[in-house]
């Protein structure tokens, strides 16, 4: 400490009084170690080589490097037993200067000091073993004393190298115990997962104790006993983090904790370099640790009925101690050692009924088709008082005319649409609408309101296309993406502009997008239409929507006439079957098969040691835990793209230096810092994904400096998010961009190379869609296409992993927030980072499909239709009349009361909406936290309440209440008007001519 701190330049001047806040700024320490300072300034003031007075430091002892040498060769001696301590705080002593400026990650110090000492042959301290023999005492105790029938559940935490797990297993019944050994992260588990396999009872999970376990998949009060070594300390709350152990202990459970209880020298300047700031003011990142006395009061304070300190050596600076949970059981929270064999089944049952599998190798699914009953025969509808009224997008194959045709002859009424430069009335019936256009979709449907056609049924045939595709071409992809996506959504938005309320079914038909016999030859952009068809239901309750995939026959034959005849048959039966294929004179529906993937044993087989994998999103929430995943096992060289800017490798000290500890950039540096401290080599290139030319370019320097490149992962996505009907086409190709292009552009650079893995992250919205998400759920699904697709065409090792949610990781983080936001509740089900390594591990070992699912929860039953039978915008009106109000946030502009009735009750809605106990009439409705989804509540709510039409698009260019009122005031003067003239024309058609002349006669 004396030496880091000379090298630093404090006390230069040997007669000068330095302040704390002199000395911090003068040494240019980063802020993460401000508390260190106050300690090491402690420390040497104890040792007699500093002096205080007034808060003023001064005579900092000086010593020369003869000295030193002289010291550390005397504490070898004394120490001769331990030497690898000895050479872990040399170590870090000799660097602790650059660490507190930021100029040495200390990270690397730790691991390089960790592996010395783990390749040390010394004797274990008699103080560990005696610690350890009274905690194995303890638990036995605990063992001795269980029923036959019962069930021990233990749950420890931050295992660590697994020093208490060595000593508690083997006393441990094979059938009566579940033993879950946790830690923050994935190295310590992976090596705890080795080191235990012997033994069946344990399970593997992250556990981070500073936040609530509840939010990390944890059941409250459901463990008999929590272990605790040395791990407690390092939190930076104890009463927090003993909130969080109670909270994880049944009625009556024990704290089994072994906690050092003395300042320890050696971790000022060792384990103290990686500690946080600490919250609590008795405690420092340098002497973390509580006195015995001190933790009796702080167990006692935060729940604990009893503690006792079960071993005599807090002269030596550790003990240990056990706390017991007050006894009284409530009906969600049975006393402790009361769980039986039975029990244990009824809460893995119950488990699942909270949507969650208890065994990881359950989660795995296939998607497969099944074999389903085709339709009666069509039956004509010549005799029916009112036609339908059939919207028919016609493709260029000339399929949707013939159906056309058929349609007419059977007396339906049939507007058709084709492709055009522009939107253009051809007829009556025949319009051109171009589908690039957002506007010829209004100009259509206002055209069909205008001639009173109410639209019952809408069949849209623009992905029927001929049987022949092209490679990359962007002409080509931008023309499948606006047949399939853009267009449906358009059409939809045109729809609401258009206030469709009456009941609609839009049928899409597509033909070699979905692979079904294995055969199949597909395209894969066409499976963008399946965003739009999953989510439009869940956002407009009134439409029904399904894709029904085919196979086009010759012109004129046979066959197309029957499947003609089995096309007529679905488009008029009612069915809750969503996703449809038909092959030949088979119906089939799409089904999903589970299938087990055991855990795997440590053969790596598709993963190289120190082999080189590329990464896209390499630097998001996902790609990143993957890259942590690969550097742990394989000490493998990373490849991590991402579009946004990065620091390099050389401002990374400086960036920590100027940072924030919490600064999102700060933490990824961090991250890349551990993984080079395992072994690993990290490039982190910036890069669009979509760019062919930028990503040549970063594939020429990867082999350049790694030669061939084993695998890689596409994990590059962008949320989005926005309901339909406000879904701007900018924000939609952002969204869809780094999955469609990105991986088109994969697929031509990596078209010749023999890779051992091309892993594609998709999500289980593919299949359940995900409502706010049309543009995220249709690229995922284009992805697990594009996955069917590779393995036919070139037969490469590929694999789609639709993955259920990553717990608060990546974009789940805002899903999550937001949920609760509206819900104020936390979301359940999901996996934990731990878990979730763990599925792509079998995946990658064991799976032989190029699509599987990942979902926590029984798939098929979350593919069940739901029951409910309320539009998005009744549930969510239910959800936040439940919700508690809060403040009106700070805005740019002053609060202005409603000034009038209109105003008084747009006020009234947007405050129930957003939870809010006051708006002003010139508050901006997104400032106040309003997203489009609540948007399209508002104007859905405004238009029922004020009986008038309100346009989507007008909101955002008035998005205030002042703007609103002005806007409701005048459609209802205008409605006003329109009543009293119809009124009037309905009286003056009721007067007699002689009536009428008299009028005239007296009005002159």
């Amino acid at each position: 400490m004396n030496q880091a701190l000379r090298r630093l330049g404090a006390f230069s001047n040997p007669d000068k009084k330095y302040s704390f806040e002199e000395l911090f700024e003068q040494c240019h320490i980063i802020p993460r170690y401000q508390q260190l300072l106050y300690r090491w300034l402690d420390v040497l003031i104890e040792q007699r080589q500093l002096q205080q007075k007034q808060g003023q430091y001064t005579n900092l002892v000086p010593l020369s490097a003869d000295s030193v040498n002289t010291l550390v060769e005397e504490v070898r001696v004394r120490w001769a037993n331990t030497p690898e301590l000895v050479n872990i705080v040399q170590q870090c002593g000799e660097n602790l200067a650059d660490v507190l400026i930021g100029e040495q990650e200390p990270l690397g110090l730790y691991f390089a000091a960790a592996n010395n000492k783990a390749g040390s042959s010394n004797p274990e301290s008699p103080l560990n073993t005696h610690l350890k023999e009274i905690m194995r005492a303890s638990l036995m105790a605990v063992v001795k004393s269980l029923p036959p029938n019962l069930n021990l559940r233990i749950l420890e935490i931050g295992g660590g190298q697994g020093i208490a797990t060595d000593e508690l297993l083997p006393i441990l019944p094979l059938k009566q115990t579940t033993y879950t050994f946790t830690d923050v992260g994935g190295l310590f588990l992976n090596q705890a997962r080795q080191k235990f396999s012997d033994y069946p009872f344990v399970a593997y999970r992250f556990l981070d104790i500073e936040k609530p376990p509840t939010e990390q998949g944890y059941s409250s009060h459901s463990y008999d006993v929590v272990v605790a070594v040395n791990v407690l300390h390092v939190t930076q709350n104890i009463k927090t983090t003993l909130e969080h152990v109670r909270s994880l202990l049944a009625p009556g459970g024990f704290l089994l904790l072994w906690e050092i209880t003395q300042p320890q020298l050696d971790f000022d300047i060792t384990d103290g370099l990686l500690m946080n700031p600490l919250e609590d003011e008795q405690r420092s990142q340098g002497n973390p640790f509580l006195s015995q006395q001190q933790w009796q009061e702080a167990l006692h304070s935060n729940g604990f009925i009893e503690v006792a300190a079960i071993s005599e050596t807090e002269t030596f600076g550790e003990q240990i101690l056990v706390a017991q949970v007050s006894a009284l059981a409530t009906d969600s929270a049975p006393v402790a050692f009361t769980a039986t064999f039975e029990q244990k089944n009824v809460d893995q049952n119950h488990q699942v009924l909270l949507n969650k599998k208890p065994d990881i190798a359950d989660w795995f699914y296939i998607p497969s088709w099944k074999r389903s009953m085709p339709p009666q025969p069509f039956k004509s509808s010549v005799n029916a008082t009112q036609p339908n009224c059939w919207l028919v997008f016609v493709d260029e194959c000339g399929f949707g005319e013939t159906m056309v045709k058929r349609l007419i002859l059977e007396g339906q009424d049939v507007i058709t649409v084709s492709v055009g430069e522009q939107f253009n009335r051809l007829s009556d019936r025949l319009y051109t609408i171009n589908p690039r256009q957002r506007d010829d979709y209004d100009a259509l449907l206002k055209e069909l309101r205008s001639l009173n056609k109410t639209l019952k049924k809408i069949v849209h045939l623009w992905n029927v296309t001929p049987n022949s595709y092209g490679e990359l071409a962007i002409d080509y992809l931008e023309k499948s993406e606006a047949l399939s996506f853009w267009s449906l959504l358009f059409l939809t938005q045109a729809l609401g502009e258009n206030n469709q309320t009456d009941s609609l079914q839009i049928e899409v038909i597509s033909n070699n997008m979905q692979e079904v016999t294995g055969s199949d030859v597909l395209c894969p952009e066409k499976a963008l239409v399946l965003g739009p068809c999953k989510v439009i239901p869940q956002e407009y309750s009134n439409i029904t929507c399904r894709s029904i995939d085919v196979v086009i026959p010759s012109a004129e034959s046979r066959q197309e006439e029957k499947l003609i005849d089995q096309l007529l048959n679905e488009l008029q039966t009612q069915t809750s079957d969503q996703v449809i294929a038909y092959r030949g004179h088979h119906r089939w529906v799409q089904d999903f098969e589970p299938v087990r993937l055991n855990q795997v044993g440590e053969s790596k087989q598709r993963l190289t040691e120190k082999g080189v994998y590329l990464i896209t999103g390499g630097l998001g929430g996902v790609g990143l835990a993957l890259a942590e995943y690969l550097a742990q096992i394989v000490q493998a060289k990373l490849i991590l793209i991402g579009r946004s800017p990065f620091p390099n490798r050389s401002e990374w000290e400086h960036w920590l230096f100027t940072h924030e500890q919490q600064n999102a950039v700060s933490s990824k540096i961090r991250k890349l810092q551990t993984m080079e401290a395992l072994g690993a080599e990290v490039m982190v290139v910036s890069a669009d994904v979509t760019n062919l030319e930028q990503m040549s370019a970063v594939l020429k320097k990867s082999k350049q400096q790694f030669s061939q490149i084993n695998g890689v992962i596409h994990a590059a996505a962008v949320s989005g998010g926005g309901m339909i009907q406000l879904k701007a086409k900018e924000a939609a190709v952002s969204t869809l961009a780094p999955k469609v292009r990105g991986i088109r552009v994969l697929e031509a650079l990596f078209k010749d190379d023999d890779l051992d893995f091309f892993v594609l992250c998709s999500s289980l919205s593919s299949f359940l869609g995900t409502s706010g998400m049309v543009d995220y759920t249709a690229e995922n699904a284009f992805i697990d296409a594009f996955a069917h697709y590779n393995t036919f065409k070139h037969g490469t090792f590929i694999r789609s992993i639709n993955w259920d949610r990553w717990n608060s990781v990546g974009m789940a983080v805002a899903v999550e927030a937001r949920h609760k936001e509206i819900t104020g509740e936390e979301l359940t089900a999901g996996m934990t980072c731990f878990e979730a390594i763990e599925a792509f591990r079998r995946i990658l070992c064991n799976s032989t499909v190029p699509q599987v699912i990942v979902s926590t929860q029984d798939f098929p039953t979350l593919m069940k239709p739901k029951e409910s039978t309320k539009s998005l915008a009744e549930e969510l009106t239910q959800l936040t009349r439940s919700q508690p109000t809060h403040p009106r946030p700070k805005l740019g502009n002053a609060y202005v009361a409603p000034r009038n009735e209109v105003e008084r009750t747009i006020a009234d809605i947007w405050q129930q909406l957003l939870s809010i106990e006051k708006v002003g009439i010139y508050d901006n409705f997104f400032e106040l936290g309003g997203d489009s989804l609540f948007a399209t509540q508002l104007i859905a709510r405004l238009c029922q309440y004020f009986q008038i039409e309100l346009s989507y698009k007008g909101f955002f260019n008035g998005s205030t209440i002042a703007a609103l009122s002005e806007v409701i005031v005048e459609k209802l003067a205008k409605q006003t008007d329109q009543e009293e003239l119809a009124k009037a024309l309905a009286d003056i058609e009721q007067l007699s001519e002689k009536e009428v002349q008299a009028i005239l006669t007296s009005s002159n």
